[in-house]
Order: structure tokens, then sequence, then C-alpha cells
């Protein structure tokens, strides 16, 4: 029988495998439970809409697994992120302006702003 680990690590990978496979998934955050999919796979993204029945003019926030993702998805300065290095990462929403060049769908933007967090879960930092 596999270790803890060894265990932990199976459901990970397999998590992964169904996240860029376009599946949506129910995973534990660092604050609640939620439903994840992979934000540049609009299909996927669009059946988290359906599931939680929220209106598309009311984005989700994505998940990052550090300041570096952070800093590719928003067009913000270094210097506001290391203002938040106590904060991050964590249960703390950052929003702001999405990068021109980063690929995420209409559904999480909202006047080209994007809500963003960085978990501090552990198994969500990969």
């Amino acid at each position: 029988m596999p270790s803890g680990t060894e265990r932990t690590k199976k459901v990970l990978t397999k998590a992964c495998e169904l996240l860029r496979a376009g599946e949506v998934i129910y995973f534990p955050t660092d604050t609640l439970p939620g439903l994840l999919a992979w934000v540049s796979i609009e299909d996927a993204v669009g059946r988290v809409f359906r599931a939680k029945r929220r209106p598309r003019g009311v984005p989700l926030p994505i998940g990052v697994s550090g300041t570096g993702q952070l800093l590719e998805v928003l067009d913000i300065p270094g210097g506001v992120i290391s203002a938040l290095k106590d904060f991050i990462p964590g249960p703390l929403t950052i929003v702001g302006p999405a990068r021109d060049d980063a690929d995420l769908p209409e559904e999480v933007l909202k006047d080209g702003e994007v809500a963003v967090r960085v978990p501090g879960y552990p198994p969500l930092m990969l």
C-alpha cells in the first residue's frame, strides 16, 4: 500500500492531467473548497460558470503559483509585489490590469482587469 505522500503525489498528478485535458475538478484551496479549471481552456472555464450558476458578467478569480506568474498576468510594477510579500501566498485576491500578452479568456476579465490569487495551500502551488 502506498504511503500518504505517494498517494498525495498520485492524486495531484491525476488532478493536473485532468485540468490540462480540459476537465473541471473539485479541490480544496487555502480558504474554501473550489472548482478548478485550466484558465486558458475556455470551455472548461465556461463549465465552472455553469456549475456555479455564476453570471458571465461576474468574473472568477484565477490562481497562480507564485509572484512570477502573478507578474505574467497582471500589468503592475514589481514594487507592488514587494509591498504584498507579507500577504502572498495566502487568502488575498489582487485585482489589477491584465497584461495585454496574458492568455486569459474574456470570462475572467472585467474592464481589462483580472482578480488573481496566490494560494497558500501547498498542493495548489504547482
